[in-house]
C-alpha cells in the first residue's frame, strides 16, 4: 500500500511536506520493520537512518538468521496493473467534490490556459464554470470547477471524445523514438484480441502511438469524428445497465452508435430535444468563434449530463489538457484551422466540427425515430 492516504492525488501530494511525522495506519506486528520505516520516513533528510544504521538494525539481523537457516526467497515483482490497483486503493484521483457545488482538477497548466481563453470568448457557456486556480507541487495546478451534477437527483452522463484523432502531430514526431510497451499491447488484446500482428505479440509490446490509431479505428472516431468514452447512468435505472467501456471502444457504425445514445436517453424524446437544440447552438458558435479557430482540440470531450428524475439537460465542452493555440502564419497571425476537413501530418485539423456535425445528425435520427413511434 501507499505510505499516505488521501481522497485526492492534491491531498496526497500535500502530506509529503506536512512536518506532521509519517506513522503507519495499518496493523504491523513487526516492530523491527515498522522501527527501520519511521527512522527512513523522516521529513528532514539529517534525521533519517544512514545505511550503517539499517546495516546493524535488529530487523536486517533477524532476516539475515533466517537466511542462514535455509529460508526460500524470492524476488517479488509489481506489475503495472497491480500498481494502478495500489494508486486506486490508495485514493488517489484528479478529481474531488467539494461541499459547495464545484470540482477539484489536478491538470496542466495548458489546461487552465484554454479554460481562460475560452471563458473569455462566446463559448463560456459551453464550458464549466472556472471559480478558481490554486498552484500545485510538480508544475500542475488545481483547477476548481463548477460541478455540472451539482444539484441533480439521479445525474446520468455520457462522455464523447471529439475528433478524427486522438494524438497530435507533437506526439507523432516523439513516437519516432519510442519502444514497445507491454501494456499497450495489454490494453489493445483486451479491447481486441486478433488486433495485434504476430510481430507485435513476438516482441510483447505496441508503441503508444500504434495504440492510440487502433483506438481510433477500431471506434467511431475515424468514421464520425467522435467516440463514446463513458455512459454512466443513474441508479435509478436498476434494469438498464449502462454499456461497458470495452464494448463502447468497439463502437464504429452509425448504427451502434444510435443504439449506445439511444440506451443512455431511456427513450425519453424530451431529452433528445434539449441536448439537440444546445447542439445546435454549440455548432453555430463554435463556427463563428475565433477561440475555437486558432485553437486545436486532441482528446477534449463533450460531456452530457441530464437529470434522471427531472428535467435539467446540459451539453459542455471539457478534458482541455492536450489542446493547444495554432503555429502562426506568414503573417505573423494564428492559423485558423477549417476543424471540418481531413486530418494530414502538417494542416493540424482535428476534425472537431465534423464530430459535431455527425452527433446532430444521431439525435435528429433518433428524434425522427422516436417521433415514427408515438
Amino acid at each position: 500500500c501507499l505510505p499516505y492516504s488521501a481522497s485526492s492525488q492534491a491531498d496526497l501530494i500535500a502530506c509529503v511536506p506536512d512536518p506532521t511525522e509519517w506513522s503507519c495506519e495499518h496493523e504491523c506486528g513487526d516492530a523491527h520493520l515498522l522501527e527501520v520505516l519511521v527512522h527512513m520516513m523522516q521529513k528532514k533528510p539529517a534525521n533519517r537512518c544512514k545505511l550503517d544504521w539499517v546495516e546493524q538494525s535488529a530487523w536486517l539481523a533477524t532476516d539475515v538468521e533466517q537466511r542462514k537457516g535455509g529460508v526460500e526467497w524470492s524476488k517479488i515483482e509489481v506489475n503495472e496493473e497491480e500498481l494502478r490497483s495500489a494508486i486506486s486503493h490508495g485514493h488517489v484521483q484528479n478529481f474531488k467534490r467539494t461541499t459547495n457545488g464545484t470540482l477539484l482538477k489536478l491538470t496542466g497548466p495548458q489546461e487552465q490556459i484554454m479554460y481562460e481563453t475560452l471563458h473569455a470568448s462566446a463559448l463560456s457557456s459551453f464550458l464549466p464554470r472556472l471559480i478558481k486556480t490554486q498552484v500545485a507541487t510538480g508544475k500542475k495546478v488545481i483547477l476548481e470547477l463548477e460541478d455540472l451534477t451539482h444539484g441533480m437527483a439521479a445525474p446520468c452522463l455520457m462522455d464523447v471524445k471529439m475528433g478524427l484523432r486522438t494524438y497530435s502531430e507533437a506526439e507523432i514526431r516523439l513516437a519516432q523514438g519510442d519502444k514497445p510497451r507491454a501494456d499497450m499491447l495489454a490494453k489493445m488484446m483486451k479491447i481486441a484480441p486478433d488486433a495485434p500482428s504476430e510481430e507485435e505479440k513476438a516482441v510483447g509490446g505496441v508503441i503508444k502511438l500504434r495504440y492510440l490509431r487502433f483506438r481510433d479505428e477500431a471506434s467511431s472516431t475515424v468514421s464520425l469524428g467522435f467516440r463514446i468514452d463513458n455512459v454512466t447512468l443513474s441508479e435509478e435505472y436498476e434494469d438498464d445497465e449502462a454499456p461497458e467501456t470495452k464494448a463502447l471502444a468497439l463502437v464504429a457504425t452509425r448504427e451502434q452508435v444510435h443504439a449506445v445514445v439511444a440506451q443512455y436517453l431511456q427513450r425519453r424524446r424530451t431529452l433528445v430535444v434539449s441536448f439537440l437544440r444546445q447542439l445546435r447552438e454549440l455548432r453555430a458558435t463554435l463556427a463563428a468563434s475565433d477561440a475555437f479557430a486558432t485553437h486545436c482540440f486532441i482528446r477534449s470531450s463533450l460531456l452530457f449530463v441530464y437529470d434522471g428524475v427531472g428535467e435539467r439537460t446540459r451539453v459542455c465542452m471539457i478534458d482541455l489538457v492536450r489542446s493547444t493555440r495554432t503555429e502562426k502564419d506568414g503573417k505573423g497571425q494564428p492559423r485558423r484551422l477549417e476543424h471540418s476537413v481531413p486530418w494530414v501530418d502538417g494542416n493540424h485539423e482535428d476534425g472537431y466540427l465534423t464530430g459535431v456535425d455527425n452527433l446532430i445528425a444521431v439525435f435528429e435520427g433518433l428524434l425522427e425515430a422516436w417521433q415514427e413511434d408515438m
